[in-house]
């Protein structure tokens, strides 16, 4: 999986569970805020291994929303058409 359908994916895991939760809240009902809980977990073991750059390997951070250009640690662009250059 490419890092740019990992971050996809996880932007979706995220919202998925922010509307679990709600609708947990709603209904009152501990087994949606299970579920939330399972899925951020799934997301973030997905994020481990797949969100890294595709030249030197490291994990990269995923602190901005749009995601790294670069990558921190070998100075290479993340480009999303070619990972290879």
């Amino acid at each position: 999986m490419s890092l740019w359908t990992s971050r996809k994916l996880s932007n979706i895991c995220v919202a998925a569970a922010v509307l679990l939760c709600l609708l947990g809240a709603q209904a009152k009902t501990a087994a949606l805020f299970a579920a939330a809980i399972v899925l951020l977990l799934l997301d973030l073991l997905q994020l481990a291994v797949f969100y890294r750059c595709p030249h030197c390997g490291r994990l990269l951070p995923f602190r901005q929303w749009a995601g790294p250009l670069y990558c921190p640690y070998c100075g290479r662009e993340l480009n999303a058409q070619n990972p290879d250059r």
